[in-house]
């Protein structure tokens, strides 16, 4: 299907218990949801698209969303083989994440991005780093000295990547994939936002994906400070077809004012089921539904 201004999703459900783990896989230019379930290992079984053929060895671009409870974690693959790691969520997610990345056919990764150092979205970023070859790694800069941060840092070093702060003055913002895929790097931007509810999240890094006319909006655990401070008088558009909801549905990541300017088509929120925080909450499920 040749990709015009709108493009048609077809979305699969699989009936399962509540506690399992779902996985959305988008293909770009079939533009296509596909839901796996996962057997009782916890290991995720491979998703049945439903664009005719394997996802494998296809000219598409395909953006994985994995459930891995509460917190984050993406995988984009490109057709010419680039894999892109978004946060790898915490411990609980451990088998659902490498298990995942094994049925994708992963053998290494050219760009891992750490939006925000906080557990839910690092946990499982020194097994990672472990398992894999990594090209470059992205971080926000912010610095916590929590436990998780050192044990990615530390492993980050034993392996001698490549280490970019977004954040520093002059540093390159936009990743070239190949095959006419760019990723930008929106925020943060310095010097990092301080003194704000918390800020970790309002210095998430916040990055655009873009192939073709089809863009999908990363957000971290983004804030209204970050969106407010940083993002809004940037200037930069944040259009995008398919969204990431910020901040796992907090009322926090995603209002109307947000929604106007980022209009999309889809939304994706990941969030553990019956989790403490009660995500997502109802106004930002509001936002969406306007």
């Amino acid at each position: 299907m040749k990709l015009t201004g709108r493009y048609r999703v077809r979305v699969r459900h699989e009936r399962r218990p509540a506690t399992l783990p779902l996985v959305f896989a988008l293909i770009c230019c079939a533009a296509v949801f596909s839901a796996g379930c996962q057997s009782d290992d916890n290991r995720p079984q491979a998703a049945a698209p439903i664009a005719a053929g394997s996802l494998s060895g296809q000219n598409v671009l395909s953006v994985s969303y994995i459930d891995i409870g509460q917190g984050d974690s993406q995988l984009i693959q490109t057709p010419s083989g680039k894999n892109i790691l978004i946060d790898t969520g915490a411990a609980e997610g451990r088998k659902a994440l490498l298990g995942y990345l094994e049925q994708r056919g992963v053998r290494q990764l050219d760009l891992v991005i750490a939006t925000h150092p906080h557990l839910d979205h690092v946990g499982n970023l020194p097994q990672v780093i472990d398992a894999y070859p990594v090209g470059e790694f992205l971080d926000s800069g912010l610095v916590t000295g929590s436990p998780a941060q050192e044990r990615y840092l530390r492993a980050l070093k034993e392996k001698r990547v490549k280490f970019t702060i977004v954040s520093r003055r002059g540093a390159d913002t936009t990743r070239d994939l190949g095959d006419g895929i760019t990723l930008t790097l929106l925020q943060p931007r310095a010097p990092l936002l301080s003194d704000t509810d918390s800020d970790p999240n309002n210095n998430s890094i916040v990055a655009l994906l873009t192939s073709g006319k089809v863009r999908f909006l990363f957000t971290g655990d983004m804030e209204e400070d970050e969106r407010e401070q940083r993002l809004y008088p940037s200037g930069d558009s944040i259009r995008a077809e398919i969204y990431k909801v910020a901040h796992h549905g907090s009322r926090n990541g995603t209002d109307d004012a947000f929604m106007e300017r980022v209009q999309p088509q889809e939304a994706i929120i990941s969030c553990g089921v019956r989790n403490d925080y009660g995500h997502p909450h109802p106004e930002t499920l509001a936002a969406l539904e306007k």
